[in-house]
């Protein structure tokens, strides 16, 4: 029990201070940008690619069958669907709102309740992770981390430009983070029951992540940057993923 109540602080502590020092590095990015946003989400998108495959599948494989390891991911992915379903019905009540208040509203708030919502997944990573493999956990937890950065990037400067003040700003964006612990609790404490629940764990988290990568990460920085270092930025991303699979494996 102690353990578990360990992994739920480590999550916590994650989610917390990767988005919160996301926050605070939004007050740069005027001056660097829309590549240098660009770039760190495509960063992020590779570095999570590389360490799901690389390090999370695996581990999921080494404790269930292929047909076990798919199911879990085909679930990560339906509940990814699930909420992208209840992002686009909050934007739909924002679109009351007059234009120059949506648009702020829509990139902001919006966001940070996905981003929330996608860090009770990367938190059962974590916690699943530890539970596995403590070095696994140490992996998946710098992973997320850095991740979390250009996710509180993404959620502070919209809110920025709509006036709200910074501390404000950055302490949204930190307290989206929570849910990660919340994930890391829930994941340690199914991990306890067997060998093949870490495993579905690991593989519904590495739903999740896919489809962040996929579907929001390298999308949306395509749309703010479609120069080439976006693309740059996502192969050194699976570069250090690469070295923190196989340096801490």
């Amino acid at each position: 029990m102690q353990d578990v109540i360990r992994y739920a602080i480590y999550g916590t502590l994650i989610g917390v201070v990767g988005t919160g020092l996301g926050g605070m590095l939004a007050f740069f990015t005027e001056k660097k940008g829309q590549r240098f946003l660009a770039g760190v989400l495509e960063f992020a998108a590779g570095l999570m690619l590389s360490v799901v495959l690389m390090d999370l599948l695996p581990h999921a494989f080494a404790g269930a069958t292929l047909f076990q390891v798919l199911v879990g991911v085909l679930c990560g992915l339906w509940l990814m669907f699930l909420t992208e379903g209840m992002l686009e019905k909050r934007q739909n009540k924002l679109n009351a709102l007059p234009k120059n208040q949506r648009d702020l509203r829509r990139m902001g708030l919006a966001m940070t309740l996905g981003i929330a919502m996608h860090n009770l997944p990367e938190g059962l990573a974590v916690g699943s992770g530890f539970d596995a493999n403590y070095m696994l956990g140490v992996s998946l937890a710098l992973t997320i981390l850095l991740h979390d950065v250009p996710e509180g990037v993404a959620m502070a400067v919209p809110l920025k430009a709509g006036g709200m003040k910074p501390w404000k700003a950055v302490a949204i964006a930190a307290a989206s983070g929570i849910p990660t612990g919340v994930g890391a609790l829930l994941g340690a404490a199914a991990g306890q029951i067997s060998d093949q629940v870490i495993s579905f764990c690991l593989a519904l988290a590495g739903g999740t992540m896919l489809f962040v990568v996929l579907s929001d990460l390298i999308p949306q920085s395509k749309k703010i940057y479609g120069g080439r270092m976006g693309s740059f930025c996502n192969i050194l991303g699976v570069l250090l993923g690469m070295i923190l699979s196989v340096g801490l494996g």
